[in-house]
């Protein structure tokens, strides 16, 4: 698989280590972001750039030591909309079978302007995996229209179908060249 969820004890807070912090409810409502772009942003630096950046960098060294073809690996993170923080065992249990996630996935960036070619530049983009309805709950998602929706989706929704509501990358952060080192000058 090219995903990785992390472990659960790998989540403790980053500012006391060794200790698993009680599940505050953030000052923030995430329904209060409405941009899954700014939620996106909040989670991370709660987990940090550096953070993601190592766990992304050795799932990828993984991915190439064991000669994995196919698209590139996905990091994970479960994630708390209550404290807005990576899940811990004080964290409620989440509504959905499925709990939301903070996605972690290489991008290729563009070459430096005025240059066709240079080194090969990876950042890292982010994105929310949350079910469809938490998606409409915190208003994420683009509203629907009673018409548009057609049978099918009142069927679904009568049903209390469940579905993934991948949201589209968040954000970019560079990842610095000697971190995309092992990675340069490799072409397909």
């Amino acid at each position: 698989s090219n995903r990785q969820v992390w472990p659960r004890d790998q989540y403790r807070d980053t500012r006391s280590p060794g200790l698993v912090g009680e599940c505050v409810a953030s000052e923030k409502d995430p329904a209060e972001f409405r941009d899954p772009g700014a939620l996106a942003q909040a989670l991370v630096a709660h987990l940090g750039h550096r953070r993601i950046a190592r766990d992304l960098q050795l799932l990828l060294l993984q991915h190439m030591w064991l000669g994995r073809p196919g698209p590139a690996p996905i990091v994970e993170y479960p994630i708390c909309l209550v404290c807005l923080k990576p899940r811990s065992p004080s964290c409620p249990i989440p509504r959905y079978r499925t709990g939301p996630r903070l996605l972690a996935f290489p991008q290729l960036l563009p070459c430096a302007q005025g240059q066709e070619s240079g080194p090969l530049r990876i950042g890292i983009g982010f994105g929310l995996r949350l079910p469809r309805g938490q998606a409409r709950a915190l208003h994420l998602l683009p509203e629907r229209r009673p018409e548009a929706a057609g049978p099918q989706g009142k069927a679904a929704q009568a049903h209390g179908h469940q579905t993934q509501a991948s949201l589209a990358p968040a954000a970019q952060a560079p990842v610095a060249q000697e971190q995309a080192g092992p990675a340069q000058g490799t072409a397909s």
